[in-house]
């Protein structure tokens, strides 16, 4: 809780940043992080309001970004990942209310529970086809998310609870043919969504899925459904 601190240069073989070191330095605008990071802890950034971009794109050795570690930086609008990273852990991005767009790593293969929920300003989402799993909550109320696109994600077996629940402006959803599941709430509370096209392997729709999608017009139930919450 350093709310003084406005920067800092962090050395240059830095390997990692544990649970919460930054938690509530408010005033942080300015951070140089080190390309020789492996490891970013729980809540290490967490409240650090001030906090403008993160760029971890030269961060070649690390493979995943732990729970909360930039929950609730509001000013956060530019985070640049590296490349080979493979999991981003429990609401890591939650509440960024000024992030506007993201490009995930084409290894990704894990997105938490609440990764991005309530980064309300996120319009522009860019899903690797390595992705294996959407945590519950996700995407919850990104309200300016216009369209998803999942149709190549071809390791996805399914989306958990509430994971695009309150996007109230997604309009258009791609999803893998071969999804088998669509968790409770998943799309509860889409009120732009007019059309959906449901896989043709889909085997299960939870409890109220598309509860409160009160633009949705008709939907197509494929043949494989053997459970309908």
């Amino acid at each position: 809780m350093c709310t003084s601190l406005g920067a800092i240069a962090l050395p240059p073989t830095l390997v990692c940043i544990g649970t919460g070191t930054f938690y509530g330095c408010s005033s942080l605008t300015v951070l140089e992080l080190p390309t020789s990071l492996q490891a970013i802890g729980e809540n290490a950034f967490g409240y650090c309001a001030a906090l403008t971009s993160i760029d971890l794109s030269m961060c070649t050795s690390l493979d995943g970004i732990e729970a909360r570690a930039f929950h609730k930086c509001t000013a956060l609008a530019a985070v640049a990942l590296p490349d080979h990273i493979r999991r981003l852990g429990d609401y890591t991005f939650s509440m960024c209310k000024s992030l506007v767009a993201i490009a995930l790593p084409p290894m990704l293969g894990c997105i938490g529970n609440g990764t991005f929920y309530g980064c309300s300003s996120l319009a522009v989402l860019e899903l690797p086809t390595s992705l294996q799993a959407i945590g519950e909550n996700a995407f919850g109320c990104c309200a300016a998310l216009a369209s998803i696109d999942l149709s190549m994600c071809t390791s996805l077996d399914g989306i958990e609870a509430r994971a695009l629940d309150g996007c109230t402006a997604l309009a258009t959803v791609a999803l893998p043919d071969h999804l088998r599941k669509l968790g409770e709430y998943a799309f509860s509370r889409c009120t732009s969504l007019v059309a959906i096209a449901l896989p043709p392997m889909l085997m299960c729709i939870g409890k109220r899925t598309f509860n409160g999608c009160s633009s949705l017009e008709a939907v197509a139930l494929p043949d494989h459904l053997n459970k309908l919450g």
